[in-house]
């Protein structure tokens, strides 16, 4: 984050973070504890049934059918995502 900040970037966008990580790590930029960039925070995704490739298993949530992924988004949003 530091070196994206002194390179000049402003803002970041996550694509993804396992547990929730890049919204922690935004609440520390936003409280001044962390020096960085924005940073818009996307938390899990949220990918359909054999939906992921191998090895994203731990950065989203596998989900069937739509109730099933708006209950998904709903945690998300409570969890803080920004997108």
């Amino acid at each position: 984050l530091k070196v994206w900040l002194e390179s000049g970037v402003t803002t970041v966008r996550s694509a993804g973070a396992h547990e929730n990580l890049d919204v922690e790590l935004r609440e520390l930029i936003d409280r001044g504890m962390v020096r960085g960039p924005r940073l818009f925070a996307a938390g899990y995704l949220i990918a359909m049934t054999s939906g992921l490739r191998a090895g994203n298993e731990k950065i989203a949530t596998e989900v069937t059918g739509p109730d099933q992924a708006r209950a998904v988004a709903r945690r998300q949003i409570k969890a803080g995502v920004d997108q």
